[in-house]
């Protein structure tokens, strides 16, 4: 191979793997009560259930935010008790509206919807402990 192939080659490859170090990481996926409205058809959701999913979500956004507030507070602090609280708190306002989705739907019917829904992604490898 020439030293110009080479070259040509090697810019080639630097070039490629620097696009992909470019690539913005994926975020964290929407909330489950934005995938139910937006697949609602899909899912057979009623106009009365989205509405009541939206009810639901405007009544837990406060919480949510504070939840996710101090899970950032105590990740930013590296203090693993706060850590936890946070991580409690999270589950707890994630339990409040699965509950709550059950109500919207029934049991059955909210496990069927569930069964239907593509896996959640994994969390971000730093958030991983």
């Amino acid at each position: 191979m020439s030293a110009i192939a080479r070259v040509a080659l090697g810019i080639g490859i630097f070039t490629m793997a620097s696009a992909a170090l470019a690539e913005p990481r994926p975020g964290p996926p929407p909330p489950l009560h934005r995938v139910l409205i937006e697949q609602a058809d899909e899912l057979g959701i009623t106009a009365e259930q989205t509405a009541q999913i939206e009810a639901l979500a405007d009544a837990n956004e406060a919480s949510g935010r504070a939840a996710h507030d101090s899970m950032q507070a105590a990740q930013a602090s590296g203090d693993a008790a706060a850590i936890q609280a946070a991580r409690t708190e999270l589950d707890a306002l994630r339990a409040t509206m699965e509950d709550g989705f059950g109500s919207i739907f029934g049991a059955e019917r909210w496990a069927e919807i569930q069964a239907e829904l593509p896996p959640p992604p994994p969390p971000p490898v730093e958030s991983r402990r």
